[in-house]
C-alpha cells in the first residue's frame, strides 16, 4: 500500500470513527450566594476585593463516558474529544471575594482557620460609580467594601432518616467485628421517612448597596 493511499484511508476512518454526543447544561454563577460551613464565625466574614473576569456560563459533556476512557487504546495519541467534560459560553463578570474564619482543617499547614468564598456579578449589575472606580484602578479597600452588603441565612433542609417507630431490627451480635444475626433467616426491616433540620451549612448572600439618591432641599 502506497503513502498516499494510506493517508486517504486514514481520513475516511477519521471520519467514520463514531464522535461523543454533547449534552449542554446551563451554570448560574450569578446567583451571588456562597456557602459557608455552619461552625464559620459569621461576624469575621470581611471584604477582600473584586476585580473583573470572565465566567463560564454552560459546561458540555459527552453521553459516552466510555469513548473517553477507552480512547487510549484506540488512538495512544490522545483524543480532541477528551476529556469529555468541557466549559463554554464565557461572560464578562465581576469577582467579589471576602474572607472568614473557621475551624482549622486537618491538611491546613498553619492551622489558622483562614478560608475564603467569592461570588459573581454581571458588569450592568453594579453602580456606575464603582465600576469607574475599579477602572481608574482606586483601590481603596475600605471604600469599595461599602459597595456591598452582606446577609446570613440558615435555611432548613429535607434528608431521609430511620424511623425507628416503624422499623424492626434482629437480634444478633459481633463476630470479628461484624455483626451477625442470632437467627440467620431473621430479616431487618428499615422505614426511612423524610424530617427537615438545620442545613450544615450557612448560606452568604452579597448584593449591590443601592447609589444613594440626593436629598433634596425642602425648604425650596
Amino acid at each position: 500500500m502506497t503513502t498516499q493511499n494510506w493517508k486517504i484511508l486514514s481520513l475516511v476512518g477519521a471520519a467514520l470513527m463514531p464522535r461523543p454526543f454533547f449534552a449542554a447544561e446551563a451554570l448560574h454563577p450569578f446567583t451571588h450566594q456562597a456557602s459557608i460551613p455552619v461552625t464559620a464565625e459569621s461576624a469575621t466574614i470581611t471584604f477582600r476585593k473584586v476585580k473583573a473576569t470572565r465566567v463560564f456560563t454552560t459546561v458540555s459533556s459527552t453521553m459516552d463516558p466510555d469513548y473517553c476512557k477507552d480512547q487510549q487504546f484506540r488512538d495512544p495519541g490522545g483524543s480532541m474529544y477528551c476529556p469529555y467534560t468541557r466549559y463554554d459560553s464565557p461572560k464578562p463578570a465581576y469577582e467579589v471575594t471576602y474572607s472568614f474564619k473557621d475551624q482549622p482543617m486537618a491538611s491546613d499547614e498553619y492551622g489558622n482557620g483562614d478560608f475564603t468564598f467569592r461570588v459573581y456579578f454581571r458588569p450592568e449589575e453594579l453602580p456606575p460609580a464603582l465600576r469607574q472606580a475599579l477602572s481608574a484602578h482606586k483601590e481603596n479597600r475600605a471604600e469599595l467594601a461599602t459597595y456591598f452588603q452582606v446577609t446570613t441565612s440558615r435555611p432548613p433542609t429535607r434528608t431521609a432518616a430511620i424511623d425507628q417507630a416503624n422499623s424492626t431490627f434482629c437480634a444478633g451480635h459481633y463476630i470479628d467485628s461484624n455483626w451477625t444475626h442470632n437467627n440467620p433467616a431473621c430479616q431487618d426491616r428499615v422505614v426511612f421517612k423524610t424530617v427537615t433540620k438545620p442545613s450544615d451549612y450557612m448560606t452568604v448572600r452579597v448584593d449591590p448597596v443601592p447609589p444613594r439618591l440626593p436629598v433634596r432641599d425642602s425648604t425650596r
